[in-house]
């Protein structure tokens, strides 16, 4: 018998440093992932919205944005936001962080960000979704919330 709670014992103490492991593992990654997709939010949306640079946002644009909106609708909404917001004054960062997803497709890395910015005529806040496709994040989803836009 006491065989027995010494198997089911280590047993149990592998199972925990198989857990730990597996804890600081994912940890890393998604701290990784998190600095990756902030780091690119936090690179391209500037580029973006500092003279609402349409080009930029279609170069880093993901087969998943451009599948579910047309380039001109695209160009008439920075043509919108150019016209009402003007160019860039402030950039104040992005609060966001990244998601791991498994499905039938395989893994999928996305990242929702939130960012603050000031405008010549008005402040927005800029909604990101940005997806990782192979080494290279794109943008899924770009959305500008502003009082200013309201008609």
């Amino acid at each position: 018998m006491k065989k027995f709670f010494m198997v089911i014992g280590i047993l149990f103490l592998s199972l925990i440093v198989i857990g730990a492991i597996a804890f600081f593992f994912f940890n890393s990654y998604g701290s990784k992932l998190d600095e990756q997709s902030k780091a690119y939010v936090n690179d391209i949306v500037p580029k973006i919205v500092t003279h609402w640079d349409v080009q930029v946002a279609f170069d880093q644009a993901s087969p998943q944005m451009m599948a579910g909106v047309s380039k001109d609708k695209i160009v008439s909404l920075f043509k919108a936001f150019s016209d009402k917001l003007g160019d860039l004054k402030e950039y104040k960062g992005a609060v966001g962080d990244s998601n791991v997803n498994y499905s039938a497709q395989g893994k999928i890395i996305t990242a929702t960000y939130q960012a603050k910015a000031s405008f010549e005529k008005g402040d927005a806040v800029i909604l990101i979704r940005v997806i990782l496709n192979g080494d290279k994040w794109q943008l899924i989803t770009f959305n500008v919330n502003s009082p200013v836009l309201m008609p």
